[in-house]
């Protein structure tokens, strides 16, 4: 076994050095398909990375405080040994705590328990790049496990990684006929039972679906831009109330406290987030507006992360504010790369996606070895 202090390095390390390999079939001169096409050579590559990950994370040191949260789980959890299980409906994230509960109850070592939630999150990843990505479905996984976020989520904030997974397959099913498209809203509900910060996707989610002009999100987003400039405190003191009505703890304790260390707990007016996250957005103007790229479900997609972003720069002042800008995160790769996969960008798409994959990775790279080095 790795030992925990090496475990981030070492997945930078294998899934820079795979995406190296992966990109490197992509052309660099202008042309319509890749050199190598992507169905027949890559076969079950994106399986195989994906089982390994896995048993990779799901079996980290379960007591390491390298992993942070991830400790404070396991001590939890070997206190609940032997406690007889009885269902809680009013746990704050009822399918997760109950899970987590009933799991400690029948002495299943806590790594069977990571190795469980560590499934369910590599495993939505995966399924939706499978599905929204069918012709480039590893170097799209690959690019999503380059994401700033994505280790992070697997080892620290596990409940709010598990449910932004089942978020994804929801949104790769949504699109699908019948039973597919119906269990895409089941599993909507179900990403709350995960955690309770889902519910701003599922509003954001049904309120994408009402309206769906781009320029109308955009607008909100620079909005909330300017609001955050000015730091106009009204939304983020209105989300407190929010929370201590419907007794969340969790929104209430986060968005109460103002500006701290910022490198430690991501508070302040941060431009490179801002920056980070306003790339998918552009991309998105480029490939409608100059592109003419006509896609409901691209439009859907980019609509939704702008919405949600737009959300967490009203509360960017505050502690942990990158728990919130996850929420628009999650998505962050897919819509980052989906008109360069999916859509008709032009002969030169797969160049402009390798230039774009390799971005996407060099800031994940530089944040990681130099701003927090």
């Amino acid at each position: 076994m790795i030992p925990a202090i090496y475990y981030h390095l070492f997945y930078l390390l294998f899934i820079s050095f795979l995406s190296i390999l992966a990109f490197a079939k992509y052309p660099w001169g202008t042309s319509l398909q890749p050199i190598i096409k992507t169905d027949n050579v890559k076969f079950r590559f994106d399986i195989l990375l994906f089982i390994f990950l896995v048993f990779f994370i799901g079996f980290r040191d379960p007591y390491s405080r390298v992993f942070v949260d991830t400790a404070a789980y396991t001590l939890f959890y070997v206190r609940h040994y032997l406690d007889l299980f009885e269902w809680d409906w009013d746990a704050q994230n009822v399918l997760f705590d109950n899970i987590y509960y009933f799991m400690a109850s029948t002495i299943q070592s806590v790594s069977w328990f990571y190795l469980l939630i560590s499934l369910i999150y590599f495993g939505g990843i995966w399924y939706a790049c499978k599905s929204l990505f069918p012709k480039d479905r590893f170097s799209s996984l690959l690019v999503y496990l380059a994401a700033f976020s994505t280790f992070s989520y697997a080892t620290n904030g596990i409940k709010a990684g598990a449910a932004a997974s089942l978020f994804l397959i929801a949104l790769a099913l949504n699109d699908k006929d019948g039973r597919l498209k119906l269990l895409s809203y089941v599993l909507l509900i179900i990403t709350i039972g995960f955690h309770h910060s889902m519910r701003l996707p599922v509003v954001a989610f049904v309120i994408c679906k009402l309206i769906r002009n781009p320029r109308f999100y955009t607008f909100i987003w620079i909005v909330c831009f300017i609001l955050a400039v000015l730091r106009i405190s009204y939304f983020q003191e209105y989300f407190v109330g929010l929370g201590e009505d419907i007794g969340d703890e969790k929104i209430t304790s986060y968005l109460s406290l103002d500006d701290g260390p910022g490198e430690i707990y991501f508070t302040g007016l941060r431009l490179d987030f801002i920056i980070y996250s306003v790339v998918p957005i552009i991309v998105g103007w480029i490939s409608i507006y100059g592109k003419s790229v006509e896609s409901n479900k691209y439009c859907f997609l980019l609509n939704l992360y702008t919405l949600v972003n737009a959300v967490w720069l009203l509360c960017v002042h505050v502690y942990f504010s990158n728990r919130i800008a996850y929420l628009s995160w999650l998505m962050y790769p897919i819509v980052l790369i989906y008109p360069f996969l999916r859509e008709n960008w032009g002969d030169n798409r797969y160049v402009i996606f390798k230039y774009v994959a390799y971005g996407h990775l060099l800031f994940t790279l530089f944040m990681n070895f130099v701003y927090y080095g």
